[in-house]
């Protein structure tokens, strides 16, 4: 097993708050970006408010440090002590997951702190960035009255409804492909879904808190369903206030299973039929499981989500859950309990959607930040001939022989003089030169990429890094509007690198399948 080899202090600070009264959302989700900065070598703390004690000990049991707040959540106070927290990990004496407590060296990288949570407002988020810090912004429905960090997340289906001008289009990040889905999802692989003729297998989970009880409700009305086969399972989440409740109405029917605590979402996921759950993350964990569901909007920020999870066919919306009827949960699970062609459906649709990548992409956004790109030179010709011929890089190009240095001097001299070509050289924040990018482009507005790393800084998840890093400097080439990038059909490492970095299989166009086409479009600036 490699190791990976973290960037120079290469630390996430995320900010998230759980409770009974928000849920736990925020935290779980973030709890999916640590994960995946972790594997691409990262270290992570939390810095949370009123966190359930199951939950606080999820995030312990992943290693992940967690400190609690100073002065109200989005305070001044707040943003204070998460700067002060924040200027410790720069700290060259720190250990691995622990928080130093000596001074910050002033040469250190700015840490990239996360803000999940709808208190974050411009107050909070211009003090880290005056301090000097990067801020990813998590957002859900727009609700902000100004957005100034330097990455903006909102990973629900309906984010292009919102405006953030205040963001440029190549720091946004929008959508189902950038869903947060932590590893026990990504580790399942998405399976080919059968459809059984009617479904009995019944999953109902509404969220880590649920204040309002709509969990009872559901359950409630599906005890009217009198097939004998519906086997339900509840999920009551750590913050759920109802629990007792639920377990007295509930007694006394075998069909009915209230699960308090449930360490493998997946294998419950995978052991249902059909889910009825609220518009939030576990949508998107859903319809990468491959599960049809019916969605009640639990809070105004699902309200948008779930009406566009209809519109689009991927989900059956019950409606505001003030409003939904015992009549109405009843008659829409069983038509889809006995459809099992409009669920098959929404599998499919739901699966292209979101493909289990999202975190990484994220960390490929934020470890782009970290790298320098420059315009190489004719001083690099001997580093760009050794990455060009090592063995690796041979064996996965179309043409495996070595090169030899007369024709690699003759080829970088063409490259470097053409008005169409841009090789550049990446860099972390030690200086250490890391891999190389190339773009040709021709008069139509596309451009081909090709994309190398030194063999000492494979398996850490910096080849999507790159890649993006060369995406956002394309963005002052005006002329390329779409990439094209052609990768050997066995050389899987790099098609998973280009598809975290952004883009798009679009088939292959060789006559033997062997060469696999992905694409990239500029997205439309506002």
């Amino acid at each position: 097993m490699v190791v990976p080899v973290p960037l120079p202090h290469s630390w996430l600070l995320i900010r998230a708050d759980a409770s009974a009264r928000i849920g736990t959302g925020h935290v779980m989700r973030c709890l999916a970006l640590a994960q995946a900065w972790a594997d691409a070598g990262g270290r992570t703390v939390f810095v949370s408010a009123d966190l359930p004690a199951p939950l606080a000990e999820r995030i312990a049991k992943e290693g992940f440090a967690v400190h609690p707040v100073i002065g109200a959540p989005g305070s001044v106070q707040d943003a204070e002590h998460t700067l002060r927290l924040a200027r410790d990990l720069t700290c060259p004496s720190s250990s691995n997951r622990q928080l130093p407590t000596s001074e910050a060296r002033p040469s250190a990288p700015p840490v990239w702190i996360v803000a999940d949570g709808y208190h974050f407002d411009l107050p909070f988020q211009h003090a880290i960035r005056a301090a000097g810090h990067k801020l990813l912004l998590v957002d859900d429905y727009g609700c902000m009255s100004g957005y100034a960090a330097d990455l903006l997340l909102n990973q629900n289906i309906n984010a292009d409804e919102y405006c953030y001008d205040a963001i440029p289009p190549k720091a946004r990040l929008l959508g189902p492909r950038y869903a947060l889905l932590r590893r026990e999802f990504v580790h399942v692989a998405a399976e080919e879904r059968e459809c059984p003729p009617v479904a009995h297998h019944l999953l109902v989970t509404l969220g880590g808190s649920d204040p309002n009880d709509v969990t009872g409700r559901v359950a409630d009305a599906l005890r009217r369903i009198e097939d004998p086969a519906l086997m339900v399972k509840i999920v009551a989440g750590p913050a759920y206030p109802h629990n007792e409740a639920l377990h007295r109405r509930m007694a006394g029917d075998a069909r009915f299973e209230i699960i308090s605590f449930a360490p493998d979402m997946p294998a419950l996921m995978r052991w249902a039929d059909l889910a009825v759950t609220a518009g939030g993350s576990t949508c998107w964990e859903l319809l990468h499981m491959g599960v049809p569901f019916a969605v009640i909007a639990i809070a105004e920020n699902q309200r948008g989500i779930v009406e566009r999870l209809q519109r689009e066919h991927m989900a059956v919306h019950l409606g505001w859950h003030e409003n939904v009827s015992a009549e109405k949960i009843c008659e829409t699970v069983q038509r889809l309990a006995d459809s099992p062609d409009r669920r098959a459906s929404m599998i499919q649709r739901g699966q292209r959607q979101v493909d289990g990548l999202g975190a990484k992409r994220v960390v490929a956004c934020l470890n782009a930040s970290r790298l320098v790109l420059r315009r190489a030179t004719a001083a690099d010709a001997r580093m760009l001939w050794k990455w060009a011929n090592d063995p690796t890089v041979r064996a996965n190009s179309f043409h495996s022989e070595p090169i030899p240095w007369e024709t690699h001097v003759r080829w970088l001299e063409a490259k470097l003089a053409s008005p169409r070509t841009a090789i550049f050289v990446a860099e972390d924040s030690a200086g250490s030169a890391i891999g190389q990018i190339r773009f040709d482009w021709d008069g139509s507005g596309r451009a081909e990429v090709d994309v190398s790393l030194d063999a000492e800084h494979r398996n850490r998840g910096l080849g999507a890094a790159l890649i993006r890093a060369g995406l956002d400097m394309l963005w002052s080439f005006r002329e390329v509007r779409s990439v094209l990038a052609k990768i050997k059909a066995g050389n899987q490492a790099s098609v998973r690198a280009f598809m975290i970095a952004g883009f798009d299989v679009c088939g292959t166009q060789d006559q033997t399948g062997d060469v696999v086409h992905l694409s990239w479009k500029r997205p439309y600036e506002q």
